[in-house]
């Protein structure tokens, strides 16, 4: 529990680093833009890009730490009783019913793949609570063979894969994060 204490506090002390870091240099930049008004525009234009630029690198950093950080929830709960309560919340919060299918009957999965597992569930709910205007998930967790595996499937209003795959950020992309 300390280190992931400490863990917080750093990523905390970096993201409001960062954070203030880029409002200064927004500010820094528009008062000097200020000062040159014939260029005013363009410079607010080029200055709050790359303030947001500096903000999209906090985000990543504090996704990359707190993504490699095992989920509190599994420090005092095993994997099952981690997704009740996580789809309990989502439930309570959002206002969409959600059920959890456990039925994994293999041995133990490890602590790095039921972290992996817990996170691919919590990255599906917020894209369900962001995309789907569902009003059911169901989250089944089962083996196939030696393999587990982990399906999220919801009522939604769905997407259109084809599309979605020509973009950069795809399906697979959360796949690939899983293995």
């Amino acid at each position: 529990m300390r280190i992931r204490t400490r863990f917080g506090t750093i990523l905390m002390v970096l993201v409001l680093t960062t954070l203030v870091a880029a409002v200064l240099v927004l500010l820094t930049n528009l008062h000097q833009g200020r000062l040159a008004s014939r260029h005013l525009q363009s410079l607010v234009h080029h200055y709050i890009a790359g303030a947001l630029g500096t903000l999209d690198t906090a985000i990543a950093q504090v996704r990359s730490v707190s993504h490699s950080l095992r989920p509190a929830e599994l420090d005092d709960l095993e994997l099952e009783p981690a997704l009740k309560e996580l789809l309990a919340g989502f439930s309570a919060g959002i206002g969409i019913a959600a059920d959890l299918v456990f039925a994994w009957d293999g041995p133990p999965l490890g602590e790095i793949v039921e972290a992996q597992l817990y996170r691919v569930v919590q990255e599906a709910l917020m894209n369900i609570e962001k995309h789907a205007r569902a009003s059911h998930v169901r989250v089944e967790l089962g083996a196939v063979g030696r393999s587990v595996r982990l399906a999220v499937k919801d009522d939604g209003r769905g997407f259109d894969a084809a599309g979605a795959s020509a973009g950069p950020r795809h399906r697979s992309a959360q796949h690939a994060r899983a293995l």
